[in-house]
């Protein structure tokens, strides 16, 4: 699978990067999902500030990407 993949892959992003109505529609949608990761670490963040959670949590807004380290452990286990 890796030194040869299925093409199926290559053929969907052929056929959204070379339309000009499927590229605008997933930049769209792209632009949409970047905004929610964002404003769910801020939020997150905020409550986080608001328990008096112990630590310095600007790491969770400052991170990129669609994946990110929080570093909560056991401190928030009830």
């Amino acid at each position: 699978m890796y030194s040869s993949p299925p093409m199926h892959g290559a053929l969907i992003v052929n056929r959204v990067l070379t339309s000009p109505e499927n590229f605008k529609k997933w930049s769209d949608e792209l632009a949409a999902v970047s905004k929610r990761i964002i404003e769910i670490r801020k939020a997150l963040k905020n409550k986080l500030i608001e328990l008096k959670t112990s630590g310095n949590w600007d790491h969770v807004v400052n991170q990129i990407g669609m994946f990110s380290y929080t570093g909560i452990n056991g401190i928030l286990k009830k």
